[in-house]
């Protein structure tokens, strides 16, 4: 037989089954089938035989589907019901290929994701009763098709959380006793709303509590009375627990306030320690009235008074001064703030003499006086300026030579703060002013020439060195600044001046500032200049006094007097131990053989005195304070640790550091 015949369904007929299999020969031979016109065929996979609309001849295999009774020549893939071969994938009923997958209950062939009964493709998900398809999700009762979330009891979709009974949709939450959805948080009897909190039975919002026995929600405690499915409410007289209760809504608040307020008391309580440590030994300050203020004409008698009394101090010294000495005195650092130069401001110009009247007659009355100026005098390159690039006014100077200065060091780190040219611009105002300078130099010839000055037959030179300058001096300029780290060039210059002179006197800028412990270079330092031949050292730039003490040098065993630090001389600084300083008188003699040396030396203590915001800036002699002056200093006012100045605490930080044989008098060095 050529082929098979089919019956009208499409399956093959059973009639004379037995007898075609029983006429197949051993091998069966391939069968030869009509060529079809080519088609496109679609891609296959590596393992697929030849399709069934091939030309190429195959040989049929006995399968499974011949013993089930399948013709012979049908191929391993199903085909279609009108017997002709499909493609490896499953087509549509139109004829249009799709993916391989399950076929309907018709045995149509479908795609892999089931379709729609309109053909339609679907994903792939389990169907209803029907048919249709409907997601992995549970059905309903009746077993229409449902979201993964559930639906109203009509099958009707809903959003994740149920709906209303009008369909609206709502929160999931459980429903109620009908079966209807209602939202997360109860609501009324008649199906609406409400808020979270309960609401009260006209629907209007309470908190959420337990229900009444009829499934109506109440208020937790508050002794309302039902009666059969109608509640009705009693309202409590108010008591002190329910208005505690209402304030305080949850204990976690209640213990979280419970914590806030200890950690305020435990924080206060620090706090007050603390201002106590800090105020330790702080004199209380007196009430500053009326009462305890003079008038200007009382307060120039007590000046007076007290200005006849501190002339014995160098009066004292002159007394064992004769014709073989003379005194040398020294200040500190001389340091213009903004507040200084705006004190001074007369409109037209500046005048700073004033500042210094109170010590004028103590500087005058020295032989020589010498003086740091921290700032430079060059206004001529630029206005006035303060911290912390200085620019002084060169009435400054002219007030510092009205009080009796003769020397000028501009050995320090401020000496560049207006450039190189600025202290050129400071060094010609000197020199313009026949007043010796040190510190700066034009070059070396300049360097060598030591300012001597001769006095009652003694020669005295001044020196100048410095530790660090906040500028750094270009290589491309001829001026000379003599830094301590060169100890050769410091050593030959203090030799050579000690062959030329009978004494000589050093400037040196070193140490830390804003303090009064002097470091250990500052102690080594200061031994090898006594050692190197230097009589007389005076120590500036820690804006704070230093200890006063006598070296020994070593070739000769002369004793010679040291200050470390002689502090600020002048400034409008805020802390009190950067206002209290002295001048240190330096009495030298040459004896019968012609040797010149420190005999007899004195400090004298000042007070920067101001008011205010460092108003009514003025320098008083400790001999000429006094405790109502004290009362009236600003610097509790501006000052960062608010400490006020006090005679008790000037007296303390001057034993601490200047011996008491030269406090206040003149005394022989030891």
């Amino acid at each position: 037989m050529d082929k098979l015949e089919l019956n009208q369904n499409g399956q093959t007929d059973e009639t004379g089954k037995d007898e075609i299999l029983d006429s197949l020969p051993d091998e069966t031979p391939k069968i030869q089938k009509k060529r079809r016109p080519k088609k496109k065929r679609p891609p296959q996979s590596a393992d697929s035989g030849p399709r069934s609309d091939s030309p190429l001849k195959s040989e049929p295999e006995k399968s499974d589907t011949v013993a089930a009774g399948n013709a012979p020549g049908k191929k391993r893939r199903p085909e279609s019901a009108d017997g002709t071969p499909k493609k490896r994938r499953p087509e549509s009923a139109e004829g249009t290929p799709r993916k391989r997958m399950p076929e309907s209950a018709e045995g149509t062939p479908r795609k892999r994701r089931p379709e729609s009964a309109e053909g339609t493709p679907r994903k792939r998900r389990p169907e209803s009763a029907e048919g249709r398809p409907r997601k992995r999700r549970p059905e309903s009762a009746e077993g229409t098709p449902r979201k993964r979330r559930s639906e109203s009891t009509e099958g009707t979709p809903r959003k994740r959380r149920p709906e209303s009974t009008e369909g609206t949709p709502r929160k999931r939450r459980p429903e109620s006793t009908e079966g209807t959805p209602r939202k997360r948080r109860s609501e009324s009897a008649e199906g609406t709303p409400r808020k979270r909190r309960s609401e009260s039975a006209e629907g209007t919002p309470r908190k959420r509590r337990p229900e009444s026995a009829d499934g109506t929600p109440r208020k937790r405690g508050t002794g309302t009375e039902r009666s059969g499915s109608v509640r009705t409410r009693e309202r409590k007289k108010r008591t002190y627990a329910d208005v505690l209760k209402d304030l305080v809504v949850d204990t976690s608040l209640m213990a979280i306030l419970i914590k806030a307020l200890f950690c305020l008391l435990l924080f206060l309580i620090v706090l007050f320690v603390a201002r106590g440590i800090r105020n330790k030994g702080k004199a209380p300050k007196p009430e500053v009235t009326e009462s305890t203020l003079a008038d200007e004409s009382s307060l120039a008698v007590v000046q007076t008074e007290l200005q006849k009394k501190t002339e014995s101090f160098m009066e004292g010294g002159a007394q064992a001064v004769d014709d073989n000495s003379i005194t040398i005195l020294g200040v500190g650092d001389n340091l213009a703030h903004e507040q200084v130069f705006l004190t001074a401001s007369t409109g037209s110009g500046y005048d700073f003499r004033p500042f210094y009247k109170n010590i004028k007659s103590f500087v005058s009355s020295a032989d020589l006086a010498t003086v740091n100026q921290e700032t430079p005098l060059a206004t001529a390159l630029g206005s006035a300026s303060g911290y912390p690039h200085f620019n002084t006014p060169t009435e400054m100077g002219d007030a510092l030579i009205d009080a009796g200065f003769d020397v000028a060091n501009m050995g320090n780190n401020h000496m560049f703060d207006m450039g190189v040219d600025g202290a050129y611009v400071t060094r010609e105002y000197w020199d313009e002013k026949n007043i010796p300078c040190t510190g700066f130099y034009y070059g070396y010839d300049d360097l060598f020439d030591f300012r001597n000055i001769e006095k009652n037959g003694i020669k005295v030179a001044f020196l100048s060195f410095v530790e660090m300058t906040n500028d750094e001096l270009p290589s491309d300029y001829s001026a000379i600044v003599v830094y301590m780290n060169d100890p050769d060039l410091v050593r030959s210059m203090i030799e050579e001046a000690k062959e030329k002179a009978d004494v000589v006197v050093v400037h040196a800028h070193w140490g830390d500032e804003n303090t009064d412990v002097t470091n250990d270079y500052v102690y080594n330092e200061a031994q090898k200049l006594v050692d190197w031949g230097a009589d007389i050292v005076f120590g500036n730039h820690s804006h704070v006094l230093q200890d006063l003490v006598t070296l020994t040098r070593e070739s000769d065993g002369q004793k010679c007097p040291v200050i470390y630090s002689l502090g600020n001389f002048f400034s409008a600084q805020k802390v009190r131990d950067q206002l209290v300083s002295g001048m240190l008188n330096v009495q030298v003699t040459k004896d019968a053989s012609g040797k010149v040396k420190p005999t007899a030396m004195g400090f004298l203590p000042i007070v920067t005195h101001y008011t205010g915001d460092r108003e009514n800036l003025a320098l008083y002699p400790l001999s000429m304070y006094s405790d109502e002056l004290a009362l009236l200093h600003g610097t509790a006012t501006v000052s960062t640790d608010g400490l006020p100045m006090s005679m008790d605490y000037i007296e303390n930080l001057l034993e601490r550091h200047i011996p008491a044989q030269y406090l206040g008098r003149m005394g022989p060095i030891d």
